[in-house]
């Protein structure tokens, strides 16, 4: 199977955004494959110093600035590199910029940017160069997406809006321009150290904290990359077109848990099935192996007995601090589980405080499901219903219109009259025992 570039083509090859990070990678990739190459970024130095790099190695390569949210700026990078090289047999498509802000803070000259540089830019070098491509009757065009096209990540701005929409692009590009000679393929590079997510791996917690998902047990490298590229320009990629790589990824099991839709259930009073979302029989399925555990297990009776009276279990000659270590660990595993499938639905585990609103959901659904900051005790039925009342709640709100800055406003009077209600409930019961006992 051979793994070199088209021999029919000329084997010259457009690297936007090429001046570092995972362009030049890809250009180094690519240069050791046989290609020459040209290196385009708003850096224009950056650029040159990289192909001079390059050319060290004895590739045919040249860099020069372009901006690619510039149509003009695209036209004049084509023609100089037509000048240098020849028309371009592949276009990779990897300039991309983002902001970090909440969507609510995002201003809108740093949405305007993303979509103009992500979106707009692989746009404009796809309709310039294609025309080319489809005057010579081949060619191959790879765009840079992201894994965060299809899950989200927090904090990114228009990231993954642009993102997505690259994915689109790509099946429109492969669609309508197969038949004519042209491949259009796309790649989610998964966890990648580059320099333009240097923060990310600020610190050595931070990149073990990220290895530790990777099944290879490495963070991909911008050459991973590359060679996936020289691939899928290759002969042996010559049915392949329309595809996404999910490189590096290892997330698929975890996203399925987060966000998979196992079954759904017909109702009624709604036109299609309603899809049941894998966290729910999870919910289901600890909340049955708690159950049985407390009711139906000697430990489980021991840390009932604790929760109700620790000094009367102590004086029965059980060791309440073994079972009282049993209920950390115990919540903390909970907890760790909660936190993976939180990090596996948004694709995204920064800022540090991101999710940290979580924390107080499950203190309110624990106080709405009976149980209380003074030790009081409640149920798992009662939990659960908490627990899914406060998932409930701010979907809720966002449907009726309710501004969203009165949302904790709400969110706490509905715990307040849900305290207030399972109090009078309490003494309702413990009135009509009373009652019972006395007759």
């Amino acid at each position: 199977m051979d793994h070199s570039p088209q021999r029919t083509r000329s084997n010259v090859a457009i690297v936007t955004g090429g001046a570092r990070g995972i362009g030049f990678g890809i250009g180094t990739c690519l240069a050791a494959a046989g290609y020459r190459v040209a290196l385009w970024d708003r850096d224009g130095e950056g650029a040159e110093r990289a192909a001079a790099e390059l050319r060290r190695g004895g590739t045919t390569a040249f860099g020069m600035r372009c901006d690619v949210a510039s149509y003009e700026s695209i036209e004049q990078a084509t023609q100089r590199t037509e000048a240098e090289l020849g028309i371009a047999s592949l276009l990779v498509n990897n300039a991309a910029t983002r902001h970090r802000a909440p969507l609510e803070d995002l201003p809108k000259a740093d949405w305007d940017e993303e979509v103009a540089v992500n979106l707009s830019g692989v746009f404009y070098c796809t309709q310039i160069i294609g025309r080319r491509m489809l005057g010579a009757g081949h060619g191959g065009i790879i765009n840079i997406a992201s894994l965060g096209a299809n899950s989200g990540l927090a904090l990114r701005g228009a990231y993954t809006p642009t993102k997505a929409g690259v994915l689109g692009l790509t099946m429109l590009t492969a669609v309508e321009w197969g038949a004519r000679g042209i491949r259009c393929n796309a790649i989610s590079p998964g966890i990648v150290a580059s320099p333009g997510n240097a923060d990310v791996y600020a610190s050595d917690a931070l990149t073990a904290g990220r290895r530790s998902f990777v099944p290879l047990g490495r963070l991909g490298t911008a050459e991973d990359i590359g060679d996936v590229v020289v691939f899928l320009d290759s002969d042996a990629a010559r049915y392949i077109t329309g595809d996404e790589t999910n490189r590096l990824s290892g997330f698929p099991g975890l996203s399925y848990l987060a966000k998979g839709k196992p079954f759904s259930l017909p109702l009624p009073f709604l036109d299609a099935p309603l899809a049941v979302p894998m966290p729910l029989p999870i919910l289901a399925g600890i909340a049955l192996l708690a159950g049985l555990f407390l009711n139906f297990t000697v430990w489980g009776r021991y840390l009932m007995g604790v929760g109700r009276n620790e000094q009367a279990v102590r004086y029965s000659g059980i060791n309440t601090d073994r079972v009282t270590m049993t209920a950390y660990v115990l919540c903390s595993t909970l907890a760790g589980i909660g936190g993976v499938l939180f990090a596996a639905e948004l694709n995204s585990i920064q800022p540090a405080s991101l999710g940290e609103f979580y924390e107080v959901y499950a203190v309110a659904a624990a106080v709405l499901g009976g149980c209380s900051l003074r030790g009081g005790e409640g149920s798992i039925l009662g939990v659960v219903i908490g627990a899914t009342l406060l998932r409930v709640l701010p979907n809720a709100i966002g449907v009726l219109g309710i501004p969203t800055h009165i949302e904790f406003a709400i969110i706490g009077a509905v715990i307040m009259f849900g305290v207030i209600a399972d109090e009078l409930v309490k003494r309702f019961a413990a009135r009509r025992r009373a009652t019972r006992q006395a007759g």
